[in-house]
């Protein structure tokens, strides 16, 4: 028994050394919340934003309203600061937008109609207006505002997060142990609208970083909640040849 203790003594000793020997430098973890955030969290957020010139992303995905449900498949390519395009196809392509820092264009295949206008007339659909970076961020799950903006705040149980409050929105950030967005949530402090947005499956892809696998959006909005469900099939970051966008002459103009 008493050479089971020293042995006991022993190994705890060697742990404890061999930990103090190891680096300090906190490994990085995508799966699981940061609940402290260290002085400088906004410098390593800036640090860890999703890097790319151009990027490719296959989506399946679903939309959800009520009791009705759709599954459809996104072809996304972007390219920084510059434009997004998406084209979404059930069986045949059913839609198609083209999105730039100014100007936006959608066309539906299913009743034969475009749409076109200047980027913050893209509130017609989604419900609050957006640049194009911020749609941008949405698919790579950086802030939709600028990082320098936040202030890092903590909640009852004394979590940290980051915050950020614009023209009556409020928006709260829970980041994960590489500092990427997991939750981001978008409140107003004149309705209970909200839309709550999680990153997960997280993988360290090659020219851009850590990438969520799955986006979760969804909003809660005059009684109704809505869910668009986006799981990446895959992810480039690979340059890719000119994008057209042409609206069928035959089509009648929506707006």
């Amino acid at each position: 028994m008493k050479r089971l203790s020293i042995l006991l003594v022993f190994f705890s000793l060697t742990a404890m050394i061999f930990s103090g020997c190891k680096s300090r430098k906190p490994k990085s973890d995508c799966t699981t919340y940061l609940t402290k955030y260290p002085k400088d969290v906004l410098t390593l957020v800036t640090e860890n934003l999703a890097t790319y010139e151009y990027l490719s992303l296959r989506v399946k995905a679903n939309y959800t309203e009520a009791d009705n449900s759709n599954g459809f498949a996104m072809n996304i390519k972007m390219q920084k600061d510059s434009f997004v395009w998406v084209s979404v196809t059930a069986m045949i392509e059913v839609a198609r937008a083209y999105v730039t820092t100014d100007s936006f264009k959608l066309i539906d295949r299913l009743h034969r109609k475009y749409y076109v206008g200047a980027i913050s007339d893209l509130k017609q659909f989604t419900g609050q207006e957006m640049t194009l970076s911020q749609v941008q961020n949405l698919f790579v799950g950086d802030p939709l505002y600028l990082v320098d903006l936040f202030t890092k705040k903590n909640d009852e149980l004394r979590n940290d997060f980051l915050e950020h409050q614009s023209e009556g929105i409020i928006n709260r950030i829970q980041l994960s142990g590489c500092f990427r967005s997991m939750t981001t949530e978008f409140s107003s402090n004149t309705n209970t609208n909200k839309i709550d947005i999680d990153y997960t499956n997280f993988t360290k892809e090659k020219g851009i970083g850590y990438m969520p696998n799955t986006v979760n959006l969804v909003a809660n909005g005059n009684g109704k909640k809505y869910n668009l469900l986006m799981e990446y099939s895959s992810i480039s970051a690979e340059p890719f040849q000119d994008i057209s966008f042409t609206i069928p002459s035959k089509y009648e103009k929506g707006n």
